[in-house]
This record gives structure tokens, C-alpha cells and sequence, in this order.
């Protein structure tokens, strides 16, 4: 029997989100922002609401891969940016472990240099995903107050999602 695979990438960011491929090829979204509480003196990803979420989501009957996007450090950035980000991925591993996905991390660089998105702007990483997944528009940019919003966070996760997937393909 083919082993069928769900395939999540996330985006980590201040706009980040979680894209979910299941084996079929439909695509949910989930901005990272919905799941924050305050934690003292700063906001962290809540273990709790994003496990009832995600395990759904990731499933029991199939294999479950976990791209996350490696979260880089700008030298001169103080504690409270760096204490965000690992506090960050420290609950996304947490979680994603306990529903038995295994999770990888994978360098901005990589997964840009793969669509050609180095030192290019949000937008690029919107139209990109919009131009490979026509049918799911609506998640990267939607029309508010007469103008369009880019959600570049859920564009970045779904495109982390399909390099994620990428690499399964090749592998097999």
C-alpha cells in the first residue's frame, strides 16, 4: 500500500501562518496570530489550541511531515525578539511531535532559492503562491475596504508546504 502523506509548512513570523496539504492535495490554512496569548512579557503560541486544531488536521491514518521554516537571528536583535522566536518553535515542535509528524527545518534561503523569491518582496512570494495554487487565491490576498491585502504569512507557509512536498517526491 502507497503510504500517503499529509504535508504542513510554517511560516513562523510576526504574519506567519500554517499551511496543511492532506494527501489529496486540498490545502487549509491557519494564521499564527489566531493562536497567541499573552505569556507575560510577550505572546507565545498557545500548546493547547493549536494541538485541537492541528490534529485534525494532521491525521492518523497517514504520515505526517512538518516543514518548518528555520528561524534566523539578525545579529543586534535584543531578547525580545529572539525569545519569541525560539519560544515559537519550541511549541511548534512540542506540538507537532506529540501528533507524531516529524518535523524539519528548512532555511529561508533554501526554500526561496528554490522559487526563485531571494531578495524579492512579500508580494512576490503571494503571486507565486496564487500562480500555483489558482484554485486557493482567496487565502493569499484578499480585497478589504477596496484595496488588496497580501497575506504573504499563509503564501510563505502553503510555499514551504510545497517544497516540503517536493522534496518527498524526489525522495521516493
Amino acid at each position: 500500500m502507497k503510504k500517503r502523506y499529509t504535508i504542513i509548512g510554517v511560516d513562523p513570523g510576526q504574519s506567519g501562518a500554517i499551511a496543511v496539504f492532506d494527501p489529496d492535495g486540498n490545502l487549509d490554512v491557519w494564521d499564527l496570530k489566531d493562536f497567541l496569548i499573552p505569556t507575560g512579557g510577550f505572546r507565545s503560541l498557545d500548546p493547547n489550541r493549536l494541538t485541537a486544531v492541528m490534529r485534525p488536521a494532521v491525521g492518523y491514518e497517514n504520515h505526517a511531515i512538518c516543514f518548518i521554516e528555520e528561524s534566523l537571528l539578525v545579529h543586534g536583535n535584543g531578547i525580545k525578539t529572539t525569545r519569541p522566536i525560539f519560544d515559537s518553535r519550541g511549541v511548534l515542535r512540542a506540538v507537532f511531535g506529540l501528533l507524531n509528524a516529524d518535523c524539519r527545518f528548512v532555511p529561508p534561503t533554501t526554500w526561496k532559492r528554490y522559487y526563485g523569491l531571494l531578495r524579492t518582496e512579500k508580494s512576490a512570494s503571494v503571486d507565486l503562491a496564487i500562480k500555483l495554487l489558482p484554485n486557493y487565491a482567496d487565502f493569499f490576498r484578499k480585497e478589504k475596504g477596496g484595496r488588496l491585502i497580501d497575506l504573504d504569512g499563509r503564501a510563505e507557509a502553503a510555499l514551504i508546504a510545497l517544497y516540503g512536498t517536493e522534496l518527498i517526491e524526489t525522495k521516493k
